[in-house]
């Protein structure tokens, strides 16, 4: 549900920033509004639930509303790779 909506949320956000650089725009923090939209729910906890199944990062303000930007949205850590370790392969064969 989520990634259905990450398109369809993300291009008015894009229009708003064109002023500033790219970066900043990953930068920006979702509103209230939007993460409504995202996750379907109006309950701040049920809203957390479900950016927690998703993988997304975010706070939790005092008043229990999640908090998070569009950077963590778009690039949730849970799909992110870990890098590879590159470590030497043994040389079995000096085992014989």
């Amino acid at each position: 549900m989520i990634r259905s909506d990450m398109s369809r949320l993300n291009r008015p956000v894009v229009a708003v920033c064109v002023e500033r650089e790219m970066s900043d725009i990953d930068n920006v923090i979702i509103s209230d509004a939007d993460i409504e939209k995202i996750t379907g729910y109006k309950i701040p906890s049920k809203q957390c639930q479900c950016l927690k199944q998703a993988g997304i990062f975010f706070v939790v303000r005092r008043d229990g509303r999640p908090r998070t930007t569009w950077q963590h949205f778009n690039d949730p850590i849970s799909s992110r790779k870990a890098p590879e370790a590159s470590f030497p392969e043994p040389n079995f064969g000096a085992l014989d």
